[in-house]
């Protein structure tokens, strides 16, 4: 009997034991779940505050879009491109001197004109959305 009581004590401590032991191992996972949480959040501010400084570019003075600005560029650039070489074509009555600049003219249309394709999904989904 002795014995018997021994070991419900055993028990007992063995029990409290491992229930103590789980709630320490409870509380710190809770606490490894709300780090990971708040690293996870502090990634993704990071990742969000990073595409937006990719997608400004900024200056002493300003602070512009950097696809607009880009667009802009590009469109003069070709527009001056274009007029040059109708400017050119004009000027010169030799045939020979005109073919350089109409190589140029055709190239510059060719880049800026995209290609036509039949997009027989996008049809139907205008269809569908109508």
């Amino acid at each position: 009997m002795i014995f018997d009581n021994e070991e419900n004590d055993n028990d007992e401590k063995t029990t409290f034991q491992d229930s103590l032991c789980s709630y320490e191992e409870t509380q710190h996972r809770i606490k490894k779940d709300k780090m990971h949480k708040e690293r996870k959040q502090q990634i993704n501010h990071l990742r969000e505050t990073y595409t937006t400084m990719e997608k400004r570019w900024k200056s002493c003075c300003f602070s512009a879009d950097k696809g607009l600005i880009q667009f802009v560029v590009e469109s003069v650039f070709a527009v001056q491109v274009i007029l040059f070489c109708i400017v050119q074509m004009t000027r010169l009555h030799d045939c020979e001197s005109q073919q350089l600049y109409s190589g140029i003219l055709s190239l510059v249309i060719g880049i800026l004109v995209p290609q036509p394709s039949i997009n027989r999904h996008s049809d139907d989904q205008q269809n569908k959305q109508v």
